[in-house]
């Protein structure tokens, strides 16, 4: 069954922040061959996903150009048209539980990627990380990828 790991999503970052958050995703990402990643532009932003081979069974777009991910394992089979309930459509607040349990965030990002909702499982079993860098910020699953993006690391640019 398909599944996304992980995801780092930003936006405004100057190229050498990004090209440092992606180096040290790179890096993070290599000792994990067997992960598949996609790449998806969404107009101001991107978002990378990595996980197991269909990993975009866990991705939905809405016809107005959102897009949101499924990271992490759900109990049970979700499948991409079960998995996205109408506060994921909406991008509003979640009721007090997730239609499912298990591990997971559930990542939106709208208006071009100007605006990004997530929600968590109940414990959120999943670290996010995020910073704002300069003009832009991002969020990871990886920590070293926002550590790298905002300077904090020795392969970020000073």
């Amino acid at each position: 069954m398909s599944s996304v790991v992980g995801f780092t999503l930003y936006r405004g970052l100057t190229p050498p922040r990004w090209q440092a958050a992606l180096a040290a995703q790179a890096r993070a990402l290599r000792r994990f061959p067997a992960l598949v990643s996609e790449c998806l532009p969404l107009g101001e932003a991107t978002l990378a996903i990595w996980g197991r081979p269909d990993l975009l069974n866990r991705v939905w777009r809405a016809p107005d150009g959102a897009v949101a991910v499924l990271v992490g394992s759900p109990h049970g089979h979700v499948d991409r048209q079960s998995w996205v309930p109408d506060f994921v459509v909406q991008g509003s607040d979640p009721p007090s539980a997730m239609p499912w349990d298990g591990r997971t965030v559930v990542v939106r990002a709208s208006d071009g990627g100007r605006r990004w909702d997530m929600w968590t499982d109940w414990v959120g079993s999943i670290p996010v990380y995020y910073a704002q860098v300069e003009q832009g910020w991002i969020a990871s699953t990886l920590e070293p990828v926002v550590v790298a993006a905002a300077g904090f690391s020795p392969h970020a640019p000073r």
